[in-house]
């Protein structure tokens, strides 16, 4: 306060030559403040940091996960009891990907500081110490698979993510062996050193058994759900326009056509016959209407057939039932702008001969994204001709 009063002073008597130093003045008020609050977030970063490795941990349980506008990340939002019995709530940022592991409800592992409860830090799925503690075993979730070529041929590499012990979050690969086809949002289990948490080795899937000894003990069992779903639980013809990628782009491209159509316009409207640059103007702009249109008719087209096939799959199709895969939100470019056009929810199913195929949602609105969670069973409809051909149902 008192260096705003100094400056303000200096700037009343001399505003011409004083200028410079009422910003030095501000810029310093400024930048005293920002320290201070850097230094108190900073501070109670560390001992948050700390509780992780010291604290004990007890069990918590997730309050509800929600998307904060302003950074653009998500928060997890949890409450739990301290050795009293005083309930306190807390929050940890997450991803995309990890907050939608969570859904509410579910207990996870909380470390607080027993003189200040407020103060606490969110571990996650709880993690297993073996008895001289060396190591430490933790649930981790596949990302992707993948196929890369090597000098013995191609191989197949399965990324997965998991949290260690301090609640920090890691990813690690490894070597598919033949025939184990991994998917994307599959779990498993995870070995690791605490003191080097970033490398760890894969155990297996969760509750994996013992390999089959035969091919047709291999081969899962397909749960068909009906064999033609009811009309009602049927997704209506504009449901299925909504989530059509083509189309999705055609109004985009719209945007596109309407901005070319009014610089266009204010051409014609003003014109000039003997500039070269205005006979260049029309033409490039004519070129580049005529392009636009032509490009939302191929979308419109496109759209149109998908539709008609997944029309056709949704009548007549098997319905059976699949596991959520990943929930995640579509970014798409066109040109320098960026758009969200939608969530979509990747899925795996067994059609009725036990084969395995996966299969994407399209779009769908948040509100209708916001209900699955990775590993939640849906019901999804093929074509019994092509099973790898399905259209999301959710629930039947």
């Amino acid at each position: 306060m008192l260096l705003l009063y100094l400056s303000g002073a200096d700037l009343l008597n001399d505003p011409a030559d004083e200028f410079a130093r009422w910003t030095a003045y501000t810029g310093c008020l400024l930048f005293l403040a920002g320290a201070m609050l850097a230094s108190v977030t900073w501070r109670r970063e560390m001992r948050t940091h700390a509780l992780a490795r010291a604290a004990p941990g007890i069990l918590g349980r997730v309050a509800s996960v929600k998307k904060d506008w302003l950074s653009q990340t998500y928060v997890l939002y949890y409450s739990f009891k301290d050795a009293v019995g005083r309930a306190y709530r807390g929050k940890k940022f997450l991803s995309q990907q990890e907050a939608f592991t969570w859904r509410e409800g579910e207990e996870g592992e909380v470390r607080y500081d027993p003189k200040d409860p407020k103060i606490s830090s969110w571990i996650g799925r709880a993690v297993a110490f073996d008895a001289e503690g060396d190591s430490a075993t933790a649930p981790a979730t596949i990302i992707e698979v993948k196929k890369e070529s090597a000098e013995n041929g191609d191989e197949i590499l399965v990324r997965y993510r998991y949290c260690d012990h301090l609640g920090e979050t890691h990813e690690d690969q490894f070597i598919e062996d033949e025939g184990a086809h991994y998917k994307v949002g599959e779990t498993g289990t995870v070995e690791f050193d605490p003191r080097y948490a970033g490398t760890s080795a894969w155990l297996g899937k969760s509750g994996a058994v013992a390999a089959p000894e035969t091919a047709e003990a291999m081969t899962p069992t397909p749960r068909v759900v009906a064999p033609v779903l009811a009309r009602a639980a049927r997704p209506s013809t504009f449901q299925l326009i909504k989530r059509c990628k083509p189309f999705k782009n055609a109004m985009l491209i719209l945007v596109y056509i309407f901005i070319a159509a009014v610089f266009l316009l204010l051409l014609v409207a003003f014109p000039e016959p003997s500039s070269t640059d205005y006979r260049a103007g029309v033409a490039l702009y004519s070129v580049g209407l005529l392009g636009l249109v032509a490009w939302f008719a191929l979308n419109v087209r496109k759209g149109v057939r998908q539709v008609k096939g997944w029309r056709r799959i949704a009548d007549r199709g098997l319905a059976a039932e699949g596991t959520v895969n990943l929930v995640e939100e579509k970014r798409q470019s066109l040109g320098r702008w960026t758009w969200k056009p939608g969530w979509v929810i990747s899925y795996r199913y067994h059609d009725h001969e036990g084969k395995p195929h996966t299969g994407e949602s399209g779009y769908l609105s948040r509100r209708a994204a916001d209900r699955w969670r990775s590993g939640d069973k849906c019901v999804v409809v093929y074509d019994p001709a092509r099973p790898s051909n399905s259209v999301w149902i959710g629930k039947a």
